[in-house]
């Protein structure tokens, strides 16, 4: 078998312990088990390889070999995607480029057989245009709304916090 590349994402990286001090001020600790990777592997020609088995990884930490447990192939699992599109005066110049590559990410991407996907803009306010939704019919038209206001100003961390909050529950 030819050499492949091999492109790891690490979804959990943990030192092994996590600890959140709760309302009434106790501590929860765990110990980390397991930690999920996500692996997309791409031959020479940049074609994705779907054919792969655990026995074509190795897992490192540290240096050390490590036991990949549980492995699956999920190329078929449901998307959730929210949207988050930057309306600010800093994106004036760029605005159409980026109303176009959001609705072609959303057309290229989106299953509507299974997938959902929300669309929320941030500026000086954030607003949800659209909730979830497999329809690309009515993301598009929730794209189109999309406009820059009059006064600077970027909430993105406040963007994150109300999707991740709000929408992703």
């Amino acid at each position: 078998m030819r050499f492949l590349r091999y492109t790891l994402l690490a979804l959990t990286i943990c030192d092994g312990r996590a600890q959140d001090a709760g309302p009434s001020g106790s501590v929860f600790s765990s110990d980390v088990d397991v930690v999920t990777l996500l692996a997309t592997v791409r031959d020479r020609a940049g074609a994705i390889v779907k054919n792969l088995t655990r026995d074509d990884f190795r897992l490192e930490e540290d240096g050390r070999p490590q036991t990949i447990r549980y492995f699956a192939q999920e190329s078929n699992l449901p998307l959730v995607i929210v949207l988050l599109v930057d309306t600010s005066r800093s994106m004036q110049t760029v605005f159409a480029p980026e109303r176009a590559a959001s609705n072609r990410f959303l057309e290229q991407v989106l299953r509507e057989d299974r997938d959902i996907a929300a669309v929320v803009h941030f500026d000086i306010k954030v607003g949800v245009l659209q909730d979830f939704t497999s329809s690309r019919e009515k993301l598009a038209a929730a794209m189109d709304q999309l406009k820059i206001p009059k006064i600077p100003s970027t909430k993105l961390y406040d963007a994150i916090k109300q999707s991740s909050e709000n929408l992703m529950r």
